[in-house]
């Protein structure tokens, strides 16, 4: 083996299933205990919309790619999000260009999300005090550990590297 072989080998790190098991896993409670959270109930809305409303937290628009990017979701997923936000009427969307579009919190998004921060904060500060930073890092973990799922995912990597070549 020469020098530029070795260069492109990696080592290889064996992963213990059964520890992503358990992320998963507690991923999933963690989920299941914010969906029971009184806040969103007494607002009357979900999880993933007030993810959605959370995305005009410091503008009053955002282009559809940064929307859909901020809910991180998914096809399917992402336009019954969009469509529960729009029956709703807490956001509207509207064409800028032939392509693009710009979604945009109306008034009522403006209150609801308002409304559910106001009720979760105190319940936050409360239940998380002295471990604010966690939120932080536990974030940004999620984040990685998601991306490198993501690139490892080999027709999304072939995709990139087809980008890459243009």
């Amino acid at each position: 083996m020469d020098v530029f072989e070795a260069v492109d080998v990696k080592q290889s790190v064996e992963i213990d299933v059964q520890d992503f098991s358990r992320l998963v896993g507690d991923i999933s409670r963690f989920l299941t205990v914010i969906t029971q959270l009184r806040p969103f109930g007494e607002a009357n809305i979900g999880i993933a919309e007030w993810v959605g409303l959370s995305a005009f937290s410091k503008q009053d628009e955002v282009g559809n790619e940064e929307f859909v990017r901020h809910l991180g979701a998914k096809g399917p997923r992402v336009k019954e999000i969009i469509n529960s936000l729009v029956r709703g009427k807490l956001i509207s969307i509207e064409n800028s260009t032939e392509k693009a579009q710009t979604v945009k919190i109306t008034d009522s998004g403006k209150a609801k999300l308002e409304e559910v921060n106001a009720r979760l904060r105190p319940l936050l500060s409360g239940a998380l005090q002295g471990r604010e930073r966690s939120l932080t890092v536990a974030s940004r973990h999620v984040r990685y550990l998601a991306k490198s799922l993501d690139a490892g995912h080999p027709a999304r990597s072939k995709k990139r590297k087809q980008e890459r070549a243009r």
